[in-house]
């Protein structure tokens, strides 16, 4: 067949020519729309709307092998190669789509980059119906190298391009490729950043509590050489004086005032003596159970009947720990419930136990094996943002921060938790606070202190 001629504008252009000059304006566009950002989805939404205008595309899809993701310990040898959807334009969302090593195309695919297909044959390729494609129209892969494939669909055309046709856009596509290893790098190293941030954090918050520990050890000692002849004397004189005298009254208040100034001696060297080994295995709901039928207990209550109280204790777990300090840490964190709802509200206290197959992350991360768990929930109006890794600092001030009488309540908490090795995790809102306290479980026959072997706990878990 002869070839048509044009003119314009005084030069001659065949048919051929403006095929290729088109191609060449294509390929400049998509080249342009490429590396546009360093978001994923940014940079794949400008790609992407480019060549669905310029090539009448319907569908365009970014699919990625999963290792780009995580390691792949599979074995080569296996049928089946897994990919996972990272991005689908305009809106399209794809859970998995998996390619047959066995399918002759694949090779084709891996060895020339690209190959084109009728949609109702994409069956062997792609796994149910995922894609949402029909039955009508072409379907185009192009292999990036390295990270999986870019799947175009035109729901009007049925003949297969040919490989020089395909071949055109290979270069284009392998550049695309690399714009999105820029951005998964970048996500990396986001990531990574973000990370380093928050162990910096940790880092110095701990760093802050222990210093914080050795001052008030210093200061406690001090205090209650202070206060000791305070109290010893106050009673002497009150033993001399008729509680009719104008004066008992007097004295009776700087007793009860030296006995609080104690009760925040006794926090204070809770405090220092941080870091000091227990080997007590105690049986958790005990403990719980001794702190429900105290005499503080009841007193808390007592002046709070408003509030709405619910005890859940499902677990029969033993932990190290010394009983005394754990009613404490339960003792603190009721009292700060209590205090944060004002006397109307509802409070939940939850002790279960869990098992956790992988890191649980949270305001520490929880490494992977058996816990019994303290939670104390409220539905006050929660913690401040910015005060939400202060909390547990000692003296740390906010109004609507809950704290202990002596102010240091949540910081004894952190303490005996932590010495215990146990793990500390806090959520906050305006629909209220929940505290969880992670202590392992341990075996409890003597002198042993192994995990605690039992069953999954039915509970569902967010990991």
């Amino acid at each position: 067949m002869a070839e048509q001629h044009h003119s314009c504008g005084g030069v001659c252009v065949t048919e051929t020519d403006e095929s290729l000059t088109n191609t060449i304006s294509v390929l400049y566009e998509l080249s342009l729309a490429i590396g546009t950002s360093l978001e994923l989805n940014s940079n794949c939404e400008a790609f992407f709307d480019c060549i669905m205008s310029r090539r009448d595309l319907t569908q365009c899809v970014l699919l990625l092998d999963e290792s780009v993701f995580e390691s792949d310990d599979r074995s080569t040898d296996q049928a089946h190669i897994f990919f996972r959807c990272a991005f689908a334009s305009p809106s399209l969302a794809i859970d998995s789509a998996k390619v047959l090593r066995s399918d002759p195309r694949h090779e084709k695919l891996m060895s020339e980059g690209a190959l084109s297909c009728p949609v109702s044959e994409l069956g062997d390729f792609f796994l149910g119906d995922a894609l949402q494609l029909g039955d009508r129209g072409l379907a185009s892969l192009f292999r990036l190298p390295n990270l999986g494939f870019v799947l175009c669909v035109q729901k009007h055309r049925d003949e297969c391009y040919s490989q020089a046709e395909l071949s055109k856009n290979i270069t284009v596509f392998r550049k695309f490729g690399n714009s999105i290893s820029a951005c998964l790098g970048h996500q990396r190293l986001a990531n990574e950043t973000a990370k380093r941030i928050e162990l910096q954090s940790r880092l110095a918050r701990s760093e802050r509590m222990e210093s914080l520990g050795l001052m008030a050890g210093g200061v406690a000692h001090d205090l209650n050489n202070i206060i000791c002849p305070i109290v010893s004397y106050t009673e002497l004189v009150l033993d001399e004086l008729t509680e009719s005298q104008s004066t008992h009254a007097l004295v009776k208040e700087i007793e009860v005032a030296a006995w609080k100034a104690s009760d925040v001696i006794g926090d204070l060297l809770t405090l220092a003596r941080r870091g000091r080994k227990i080997e007590t295995i105690i049986d958790l709901p005990t403990a719980v159970r001794e702190y429900l039928t105290s005499m503080t207990f009841k007193t808390t209550r007592e002046h709070a009947p408003n509030v709405l109280w619910q005890t859940s204790v499902t677990t029969e777990a033993t932990i190290l720990a010394n009983q005394t300090a754990l009613e404490r840490v339960v003792m603190n964190l009721v009292a700060n419930a209590f205090d944060e709802l004002n006397g109307v509200g509802e409070i939940c206290l939850d002790v279960f136990d869990a098992q956790f197959e992988q890191a649980k992350c949270g305001y520490e991360e929880v490494p992977p094996g058996n816990y019994a768990i303290i939670r104390v929930r409220d539905n006050g109006g929660g913690i401040r943002p910015e005060h939400i890794h202060r909390i547990f600092e000692p003296f740390f001030s906010g109004k609507i921060m809950a704290r202990s009488g002596s102010g240091l309540g949540l910081s004894i908490v952190y303490g005996i938790v932590k010495d215990v090795g146990g793990y500390v995790d806090v959520k906050s809102s305006s629909a209220g606070t929940t505290f969880e306290m992670y202590f392992p479980i341990v075996d409890n026959s003597p002198n042993k202190c192994r995990p605690h072997r039992q069953r999954r706990s039915s509970l569902k878990l967010s990991r």
